[in-house]
């Protein structure tokens, strides 16, 4: 369904996200009656088979300066390249694998929310 058509099936009190896939759509997402943004998958992912091609890096900082919308990453992220998908300004990272396929699942998680607020501190 279109945005605006779940705009109006919905409580306006609902938070509704968008995951754009070209840089259009980013920019108009906001008038569509979205509150924030998906973006991805950054990197490759196994956790979703309909993903897509990764967007990577560069078309992640793009989108993310299209829209004033908060945007949040998802697809591929992991300890490895967390504080580079962070340092394209998104508000947040969205994963998985990174937790759920970790030895120890509450550290990786621990030291993903570190990389996130390290960020959002500079």
């Amino acid at each position: 369904l279109p945005l605006i058509a779940i705009r109006t099936l919905i409580s306006p009190t609902f938070t509704v996200g968008y995951s754009p896939e070209t840089d259009e759509q980013t920019i108009q997402a906001r008038s569509a009656g979205a509150d924030y943004l998906g973006l991805g998958p950054v990197f490759f992912t196994g956790s979703k088979a309909d993903a897509g091609a990764a967007i990577g890096l560069e078309i992640l900082s793009r989108r993310t300066r299209l829209s004033d919308l908060p945007t949040v990453a998802i697809g591929g992220i992991t300890l490895d390249n967390a504080s580079a998908v962070m340092e394209s300004g998104v508000v947040g990272i969205a994963v998985m694998s990174a937790i759920l396929r970790a030895a120890d699942p509450r550290d990786a998680a621990r030291r993903l929310i570190e990389v996130v607020r390290f960020a959002r501190q500079t």
